[in-house]
């Protein structure tokens, strides 16, 4: 924008009435602003005459204004206009510097100062300006100097005046960012949440073209404000479960309506920022009680209805049987023998909706807890693939891990104090058996039992199929065929189960021999050895194939069956004539140059193999494919050379190609007795290469 100017501030620099201003301005470019009264008139100082300029100049420095400067202040209007813009600090210094490079020009060029002793003078005069000596209030405005500096605003002095002199570094003016640009900018950016700052510049290019852009460093910096102020609602449109656990607000308890212990248990899984010893990562499973804040952890190699229940298992162990559970939707916790557990012991475990973590927080919480702890050990991964250590030492097992992990379980219901409570949770657990209130408790042996889910069987010939095994007992032998009764297998023992009828009356334990004493675990591991031991014949077997290469002996014995087999005798002359082929066969024996209309036809026929000149063999009696016009020419008057015919077409084509330059290229006549064996070489003179 230009400088502007109004009529009264005109009149005052000029010393004149606004009247006689008005009376001047008749050619001056002005702009009309609101202001007080309506509008006021505004005069661009570019458009002023250069005198005016001076003096509306002269003005403002008044104080700052140096007699011995005046020819540098305005020497032209676009160096006037630049100094009606800058700031009265800035101009100051631009002044100072004008004033050091004129008493600098004085030092240098004293007449009293010999000849050869002028640059000793200078540098010593610079010394003395330097300290302070000269003009202690200008050395403390410019600085210390230096003669390089000194040339350079002297260059600077005569070729742009006091205007150039002025210090135009730090903030500069920026330039607003149109409004459309900038929602494309931030339409990019929401859109792709990945688009670089680059991408989104070029793509600027192409869309705004003609118009005045940002430049590139402009749309980083801006992009990277966007991320910044944007970054819940990029998390809504591209994360919303991370904008849901992040953002969403938190409204009411979500122990409201509890008064007592196992109204409400929560449970949940999650991959452990640990890894033990075996150079895995183990699975935390938490359950919590929602009341007294009570956990309790299971520390398993890998998640799964067995872990699950075996930690539940632990639960009741130490807090009683709870009246509700919430888990998620994850199949582990939705499957058959976790549900199981809990219709068995009359607990309810009500549906909540997908991805909502905020319906369990209190699991949530005790793994934010227990983080501590793992960040303590050794092993620990990080809890992000960025910040994870490239080198990670492992030390405990998972038998080791699970016995810090309930270390730290008793010291946090020992002493440490949940503000939402006020209390830890083994003083209010301890208040809630002092006020009466008695858990539910079941034996662990039938607890125990109830870790396997019971499945429905036949009994076929007292014999009962599960799970590929084949189990006995001498009471199935009572049983009516084909009936149908409730199995549960033993936890801890593949080759036992335990035998209810359809009213759940405990029949027998029925066995299988072959597993008897053997746990899940076990059987497993006998599973993954016989594997291992099938791959490995496979892998011998496959050994034994390579070795023997069949392709090489069956060609091989072929071609010893051909050899010593006596070929079948040849077909007689042709005694079938096709005649609406006759014609076309003759024509192809025309083009293809087989002029003899009874020669022997065979597709596999091996005509005589003669040398060209070149000493390379070539099939005359054969048409082979022609890669270039020279093949053909040669193959023609080989061919010739042997006194064999060729067809029309070929010498037709050979008398064509004699016309061509290729021809005069390859020696022309000479090259043709050369091929025919009628010369030795063939001489090509300066014209001819």
């Amino acid at each position: 924008m230009n400088q502007l100017v109004t009529n009264s501030q005109l009149a005052q620099a000029l010393g004149v009435s606004r009247q006689s201003i008005e009376r001047k301005s008749k050619d001056w470019r002005l702009q009309l602003l609101p202001g007080r009264g309506g509008k006021v008139k505004h005069y661009e100082v570019p458009s002023l005459p250069v005198d005016i300029q001076q003096r509306l100049l002269q003005h403002r420095l008044q104080k700052l204004t140096l007699s011995d400067l005046e020819p540098f202040l305005c020497e032209s209007g676009g160096s006037a206009s630049e100094l009606h813009k800058v700031a009265e600090p800035a101009l100051g210094r631009a002044l100072a510097k004008a004033k050091a490079v004129k008493m600098a020009e004085a030092a240098k060029g004293l007449n009293s100062v010999p000849h050869g002793q002028r640059k000793k003078h200078f540098i010593r005069w610079l010394d003395d300006f330097n300290r302070g000596l000269v003009d202690s209030d200008l050395s403390s405005q410019v600085g210390p100097l230096s003669k390089r500096s000194l040339y350079r605003w002297r260059k600077v002095l005569r070729e742009r005046g006091v205007a150039g002199l002025v210090d135009r570094r730090g903030r500069h003016r920026r330039n607003a960012i149109e409004d459309d640009i900038k929602e494309f900018i931030e339409t990019c950016l929401l859109g792709r949440p990945g688009i670089t700052a680059a991408k989104i510049h070029r793509l600027m290019l192409h869309k705004f073209q003609g118009r005045r852009l940002p430049a590139s460093g402009t749309v980083r910096n801006l992009v990277a404000k966007m991320r910044k102020d944007r970054q819940a609602h990029l998390s809504l449109l591209h994360h919303p479960s991370l904008f849901k656990r992040q953002y969403q607000p938190s409204l009411g308890r979500a122990d409201a309506g509890l008064t007592e212990p196992n109204q409400r248990w929560e449970a949940d899984s999650t991959r452990a920022d640990l890894m033990t010893a075996d150079g895995r990562r183990c699975t935390l499973i938490a359950v919590v009680d929602v009341w007294t804040r009570r956990p309790v952890f299971g520390v398993v190699e890998r998640g799964g209805g067995d872990p699950i229940a075996q930690t539940f298992f632990k639960a009741f162990k130490q807090m009683g049987i709870p009246r509700e559970v919430i888990v998620d939707l994850g199949k582990d916790y939705q499957s058959k023998q976790v549900q199981a557990l809990f219709f068995d012991l009359g607990i309810k475990a009500p549906q909540i909706p997908g991805y909502s973590p905020e319906l369990k927080p209190h699991a949530e919480i005790v793994f934010h807890l227990i983080s501590d702890l793992l960040r303590t050990l050794t092993g620990y991964t990080g809890n992000r693939l960025a910040k994870r250590p490239e080198v990670i030492q492992t030390k405990y097992t998972l038998a080791e891990l699970q016995d810090l992990v309930d270390k730290w379980v008793r010291d946090f219901e020992s002493n440490h104090v949940v503000s939402t409570i006020g209390c830890t949770p083994r003083e209010r657990w301890e208040k809630a058996i002092d006020e009466g209130w008695r858990p539910r408790v079941a034996p662990l042996d039938q607890l125990f039992l109830l870790l396997k889910p019971a499945e429905p069987r036949s009994v076929a010939q007292g014999r009962i199929h599960f799970n590929r095994g084949l189990y006995t007992a001498e009471e199935l032998l009572y049983l009516e065929p084909s009936d149908r009764v409730w199995v549960r297998p033993d936890p801890e023992d593949a080759g036992m189960i335990y035998v209810f009828d359809q009213g759940g009356e405990f029949i027998c334990i029925a066995t299988d021999l072959d597993r008897l004493n053997l746990t899940p675990k076990q059987i497993r591991e006998r599973k993954k050895r016989w594997w291992s031991i099938r791959r490995l014949e496979r892998k011998a077997s496959r050994e034994r194939v390579n070795a023997v290469d069949l392709d090489d002996l069956e060609r091989a014995r072929l071609d010893e069956v051909v050899a010593r087999t006596k070929p079948l005798d040849d077909l007689p002359p042709p005694n079938l004539d096709l005649p609406a082929l006759k014609a076309a066969a003759q024509a192809r024996q025309e083009m293809l140059g087989q002029a003899e209309q009874d020669d022997d036809y065979s597709f596999d026929q091996g005509g005589e193999q003669v040398l060209d000149p070149w000493g390379q063999e070539i099939d005359i009696h054969h048409r082979p494919v022609f890669l270039r016009s020279s093949e053909r020419a040669v193959w023609i008057l080989v061919r010739q050379r042997e006194g064999l015919d060729n067809s029309s077409s070929d010498l037709a084509f050979l008398e064509e190609f004699k016309k061509t330059p290729m021809w005069r290229q390859l020696g022309g006549e000479q090259f043709e007795e050369f091929v025919q064996g009628l010369r030795d070489c063939v001489v090509y003179d300066e014209e001819n290469s």
